[in-house]
């Protein structure tokens, strides 16, 4: 498993409701752990072209050129960009085991996770 890494040089672990609550802080932490050398104008200039509007705004970003391929009824492959808008797809039972199953499965890793910010 991944997680066991997670203290190797190598690995780097973000996750989406990192990049949502503090977007700017996060591309300075990646392009510190990539070596890249930054300026406040790159960050911020990084920071924008990564919103969830921007990038689904972006046709080379938003993989909308797949829509074709597509079932009819299958869901868009960028849907809100919202943070924990997924537990308005379960029903409450859904809810309910998931819950379950993410704290028998996780508590006590380290491994936290933000449902709303």
């Amino acid at each position: 498993a991944w997680w066991e890494h997670r203290h190797d040089p190598n690995v780097l672990f973000l996750k989406y409701e990192d990049m949502q609550a503090n977007l700017e802080e996060n591309v300075e932490r990646i392009a510190k752990f990539l070596n890249i050398e930054t300026t406040r104008e790159i960050v911020e200039r990084t920071a924008e072209k990564s919103r969830f509007k921007a990038m689904k705004d972006d046709k080379s970003a938003n993989q909308e050129w797949l829509n074709s391929t597509r079932r009819e009824n299958a869901t868009a492959f960028m849907r809100k960009g919202t943070v924990g808008d997924w537990k308005s797809h379960f029903s409450e039972e859904q809810n309910q085991v998931f819950d379950r199953v993410f704290h028998e499965k996780l508590d006590g890793t380290g491994l936290e996770h933000e449902w709303e910010l």
